[in-house]
């Protein structure tokens, strides 16, 4: 079944791009009127994905897993984990998907060390409007795309410095909410160890 599950690259296009040092951000409008606000699985071999749920419901396929939320409702998918959403019409939010070099560029080893679960889990958090971390995460993906899109000098340092606490934010969030992180399945395991010794 896993041979038939398509690999995406940067934008959802189906071929190679320059990935090494960027990202991409649409809001979930962008993508999903385009396809009737329906993703099907499918998986990123070197990308990793943020799907931000600002406004309305979506159903979610998080690797084995299938997931029903309301908003606020953050999803957290690293390299090789099967996904895809089906939205209501008119849901708004954001989706960030980050070249797996640039986000490692940016982690400390430090930092890959204390939140390991960004680098290997799929992850789906709902979002306390009342908790300040909660409330910093929507501003700093809003300013990632509006950086992203004016296109000015120093961009990629404020990106990256967004990018640097906006995953601090969820990695806190989600050690503190053990239960909501998904569990790979095996075979996601193996692939993730065999890349792993691969680029070692």
């Amino acid at each position: 079944m896993t041979e038939n599950i398509p690999h995406y690259h940067l934008y959802g296009e189906d071929s190679p791009i320059n990935e090494l040092e960027f990202l991409h951000i649409e809001t979930i409008a962008d993508r999903n009127e385009e396809y009737q606000w329906e993703i099907e699985p499918h998986r990123h071999d070197n990308l990793v994905q943020l799907v931000f749920l600002e406004e309305g419901y979506m159903r979610a396929t998080l690797d084995t897993q299938e997931l029903a939320f309301h908003h606020p409702f953050l999803f957290w998918v690293p390299p090789t984990i099967v996904h895809g959403f089906t939205n209501k019409p008119g849901t708004k939010g954001y989706v960030l998907t980050i070249a797996e070099s640039f986000f490692l560029q940016i982690l400390s080893e430090t930092t890959r060390e204390e939140f390991a679960q960004l680098l290997h889990l799929p992850i789906a958090l709902a979002l306390n409007p009342s908790d300040s971390t909660s409330k910093e995460i929507p501003n700093l993906i809003k300013t990632i795309n509006h950086e992203f899109r004016i296109h000015q000098v120093g961009r990629v340092q404020i990106i990256g410095a967004c990018l640097k606490i906006l995953m601090v934010h969820i990695g806190r969030i989600s050690a503190s909410s053990s239960k909501q992180v998904a569990e790979p399945s095996s075979q996601g395991y193996e692939f993730t160890n065999f890349r792993k010794l691969v680029e070692e």
